[in-house]
């Protein structure tokens, strides 16, 4: 069995013959690439810990209670709160406001406009707004998805420059929107009520 010596940059023991070939280091700081194993590794754990908390349990029990509208009305109002603001966040960071419009989350624009304001996210909530416009003009946003895609779709796959300054605009969290969000759960102990 060959011997182990520690890398000269982080440590880890590595086979002496791989140490001799690459200059004292292991294979991942010889190549470069220690930096992102580190940084994955700090995901995973954070994405663990976020799974293991009260949070998690908390939303993952909310979206088994919300399928539609209907459901989220059923939901006490720090709930809906809640639970819009986290889709809000969510579609925008994933698709911009088109995507947030075009899917399902679309359903509780209404709601999501109230949960703003009851948030003092005014910000927020005027780029929420500037979206819809540039989307919908003056129309009202139809809570029927297929009625809101058509729209949508009627448009074509015109980039939009507005638009996507208002996705930037928003994922650098004006009114800290994230933030809001958890001290309103928090103070609403809307953790509490799942365990």
């Amino acid at each position: 069995m060959e011997g182990k010596v520690a890398c000269s940059e982080c440590n880890a023991l590595i086979l002496i013959d791989t140490a001799t070939k690459n200059k004292g280091l292991c294979v991942p700081c010889a190549k470069g690439y220690r930096k992102q194993i580190e940084e994955s590794k700090k995901r995973y754990q954070d994405d663990k810990k976020y799974r293991d908390s009260e949070e998690y349990r908390y939303w993952v029990n909310l979206l088994q209670k919300v399928s539609c509208v209907a459901d989220l009305r059923n939901l006490a109002f720090e709930e809906q709160v809640y639970f819009v603001i986290n889709v809000l966040i969510g579609e925008v960071f994933n698709g911009g406001f088109d995507q947030y419009f075009h899917n399902s989350s679309g359903n509780y624009y209404a709601e999501t406009l109230q949960a703003l304001n009851e948030l003092k996210a005014f910000k927020s909530l005027e780029l929420l707004e500037s979206a819809k416009v540039i989307l919908f003009g003056s129309l009202d946003v139809p809570s029927d998805r297929g009625l809101r895609f058509d729209i949508l779709n009627s448009k074509g796959d015109v980039e939009n420059i507005e638009l996507d300054q208002l996705d930037r605009s928003f994922w650098e969290f004006p009114d800290q929107l994230d933030q809001k969000i958890l001290q309103f759960a928090q103070l609403k102990k809307l953790f509490k009520l799942f365990e």
